[in-house]
């Protein structure tokens, strides 16, 4: 809009330059012949000739444009068309220079003259001897009306275009922005793990309809997808875990119906252990696709938050404390909350585990709540090695590990089940950096 403004500025100022220069010529034209007819007769007949003339032209036409003045080296009028012109001093250029050069000029006529009173005037001066000069012209009723005009009209043009521009710029980004907002809510919701959010579309079938189209494509096909990995994974820990069940419970009863041998029952022990952790992580499989089906949604009561996190703190507190590590907690009174009092223990338990887990002896694990922008915030903050923020986004994909956290007992899952339980209640899970460490954030709604 601005550059359009300056444009239409510039033409103005061209239009305007344009006119005024064509119309001054055709003054200009229009005025030399009688100019030069007079210098003429000066020229053949002397000072007393050219009065006549002057008076003789004046009589003919009273009331006409034309200007005839003969004036004298201090500029005053002798005869003519004019009994009052500028002042000499007021004359640009002034009356001596007028006498060296002859040249046109133009003036504006004093209110108080016989004839064109407050009227632009387009003249020639010629010196004639010494003593005497002629000036002559016409009234430049043109220049003055297109001059009036334009300077008027342009400035005007100017303003009124740049409102118009100005309200129709904010219209159209309005509809712009609009349409943008809804593709960047919907973003959003599919960044916040929504796959099911798709762009609505106006039927414009514009850029924004296309663009719209080929996201909803993409997300059509990324949500089979998913589906069919989740489908694929759940499936396996639902197949498999019976099977693993009856192998632990057999490894529990051969370990009881054996003698008692130190190798044999060390080797015994492993298995039952391997076989614990690898049940641990199909239930959680299984609890992760109960709770993203929605199915626990029905056993949501009031809950309080602070209470939760206060039990959370005081188990975890022993691990802690015989870890080397100082767990403090920062926790306030927020009211009712309307959940699954088990899953959010647990998404709690495990974000303090991680934690405590994660940060070495001498170090420092701080669990709180408190009221965030939207609603209660749940956090754990620590002093450990932290999540490179290249990597912040992949650690809530299933069984996605660090390969510095190699070494630590896990599956990869405790994050993905953090993530469900947060979206099953509405909230959302933010990772920074508590430099140094982590810190973890669940904000719910109100």
């Amino acid at each position: 809009m601005a550059a359009l403004a300056l444009g239409f500025l510039v033409f103005g100022v061209f239009v305007y330059l344009l006119a005024t220069s064509y119309l001054y010529r055709d003054l200009t034209a229009s005025i030399e012949p009688g100019g030069a007819e007079m210098i003429r007769l000066f020229q053949a007949e002397g000072v007393e000739a050219l009065a006549a003339d002057v008076e003789a032209r004046i009589a003919r036409s009273p009331d006409g444009e034309s200007v005839f003045v003969l004036v004298d080296r201090a500029c005053r009028p002798v005869t003519g068309t004019l009994n009052l012109w500028p002042a000499a001093e007021l004359l640009d250029p002034p009356c001596r220079v007028l006498f060296d050069d002859a040249q046109w000029f133009n003036f504006e006529m004093d209110s108080r003259a016989r004839v064109f009173p407050d009227r632009l005037v387009l003249a020639r001066f010629v010196a004639l001897t010494e003593e005497y000069g002629l000036v002559y012209g016409r009234v430049a009723n043109e220049l003055d009306v297109i001059d009036d005009i334009l300077q008027v009209s342009v400035p005007v043009g100017f303003l009124l275009m740049l409102a118009i521009g100005v309200a129709g710029s904010t219209v159209m980004s309005r509809i712009v922005g609009k349409r943008l907002e809804r593709l960047n809510r919907t973003s959003r919701r599919i960044r916040r793990g929504d796959l099911s959010s798709r762009v609505p579309i106006d039927q414009a079938n514009d850029e924004f309809d296309r663009l719209a189209l080929n996201l909803n494509e993409m997300m059509d096909q990324i949500e089979v997808l998913m589906a069919g990995v989740k489908h694929v994974s759940n499936a396996i820990a639902h197949d498999l875990r019976s099977p693993l069940t009856r192998l632990h419970n057999n490894l529990e009863e051969l370990r009881a119906l054996l003698p008692r041998d130190a190798n044999l029952d060390s080797y015994i022990d492993e298995s039952i252990e391997e076989a614990g952790r690898m049940l641990g992580t199909f239930n959680a499989l299984l609890r992760i696709a109960q709770i993203e089906a929605g199915a626990r949604r029905r056993d949501f009561e009031q809950v309080d938050l602070a209470h939760v996190t206060m039990d959370v703190v005081e188990f975890y507190w022993p691990v802690a404390a015989e870890k080397g590590v100082t767990l403090h907690s920062q926790t306030v009174a927020l009211g009712a909350f309307l959940g699954d009092q088990d899953l959010l223990s647990q998404a709690m338990s495990n974000l303090v585990d991680n934690a405590v887990k994660y940060t070495p002896p001498g170090g420092t694990v701080t669990v709180g709540l408190e009221n965030g922008e939207h609603g209660p915030r749940f956090f754990v903050s620590d002093t450990g090695p932290g999540i490179p923020e290249s990597e912040r986004e992949n650690v809530f994909e299933r069984f996605h590990r660090l390969e510095a956290h190699r070494d630590f007992e896990g599956s990869g899952l405790g994050l993905s089940l953090v993530v469900a339980i947060a979206k099953l209640h509405g909230g959302v899970v933010e990772l920074q950096s508590n430099r140094p460490g982590l810190k973890v954030s669940v904000e719910f709604p109100a």
